[in-house]
């Protein structure tokens, strides 16, 4: 599904609401994890590579078990700028991935499309 939200285009995965409800189980369960508010895996984007188009690189921005609240405090300090690929270029669409092994591209099976932000 596409959502315009806030001057961005979102793409949301069709069952999105399955993550939503799995979520609230764990929860009911066991609280902890989500008191201790760490990464459940490593979270990245997918950028071109230059050197092989077909393996686009997974560039991690979240690292598994890393505290969500210094990673809000890092990035504040010290924001990310992406850029165009070429001059004619008026959007730059970001997927973002997730992985529980260190990885280098966002091809291998390990890697899953979570959403599109465009």
């Amino acid at each position: 599904e596409i959502f315009n939200a806030y001057g961005s285009t979102l793409i949301q995965p069709r069952h999105a609401g399955i993550a939503i409800a799995k979520g609230a189980v764990r929860f009911g369960y066991d609280k902890t994890p989500f008191s201790l508010r760490r990464s459940r895996t490593n979270y990245g984007i997918q950028c071109y590579n230059r050197a092989d188009p077909s393996s686009p690189i997974f560039y991690k921005i979240i690292s598994k078990g890393e505290d969500l609240k210094e990673v809000a405090r890092k990035s504040k300090l010290d924001p990310q700028i992406y850029c165009p690929l070429t001059e004619t270029q008026t959007s730059v669409p970001f997927g973002l991935y997730e992985s529980d092994e260190d990885i280098v591209s966002t091809n291998p099976p390990s890697c899953s499309f979570i959403v599109e932000v465009v």
